[in-house]
């Protein structure tokens, strides 16, 4: 059986369940893990945020959240993530990356900064033989390169024909109405051509 990104996040969590267990640190019984933008600094040139735990208190469930970047698609280094964010799991995300998560990352074979860890090469054959067992990891990885620009709102004109008094507006609040001039106390017209622009956006 193929499986999906999710599904297969899921199942190396449960294969890391061992490891965890070995190195003092068993996990929680449940932890959802699946591919997404982390809150901050997910598209940062520097200091990209390539993942992120949302504790257990914040789920209805009760259950702590993982989410893994989409720009990841190298196994070994979304399987070395995956281990950094189970741990913030496992102690408590109110650590940060203080004593308990680094006493923790070096039992579990991770080394560098606590905020930018990566596998040791214990660590990168134990992943390999999980990751090997499981086979590919089913996500292209999506690419950003800090050039695409934000969208934002288009103002469209409206003007009145008497005076030639101007404003800008949203195109949520002409969907309300269009404004009236503050002179002759009566709707603007608005810019149909404007109109048509923000509604291809």
């Amino acid at each position: 059986m193929t499986l999906n990104r999710e599904a297969y996040l899921q199942a190396l969590t449960d294969k890391l369940r061992p490891v965890f267990e070995v190195a003092g640190y068993p996990l929680r019984d449940t932890v959802h893990v699946s591919v997404g933008f982390p809150s901050t600094r997910a598209t940062a040139k520097n200091k990209r945020r390539i993942g992120e735990c949302w504790p257990h208190v914040k789920s209805a469930d009760g259950n702590g959240h993982i989410f893994i970047s989409p720009v990841l698609s190298d196994v070994g280094e979304v399987a070395a993530v995956l281990v950094h964010e189970l741990i913030h799991d496992q102690i408590g995300t109110e650590h940060g990356h203080k004593g308990p998560f680094k006493r923790a990352m070096k039992a579990l074979g991770l080394e560098g900064k606590p905020t930018a860890t990566h596998a040791g090469e214990a660590l990168v054959k134990e992943l390999k033989a999980l990751t090997d067992a499981l086979g590919e990891y089913p996500h292209p990885a999506l690419t950003f390169d800090g050039k695409e620009k934000r969208q934002t709102t288009r103002q469209i004109k409206c003007a009145c024909g008497a005076c030639g008094y101007v404003a800008r507006v949203a195109r949520k609040w002409l969907e309300v109405g269009a404004p009236m001039c503050p002179t002759h106390k009566k709707p603007m017209s608005i810019d149909a051509q404007g109109v048509r622009k923000a509604g291809r956006e």
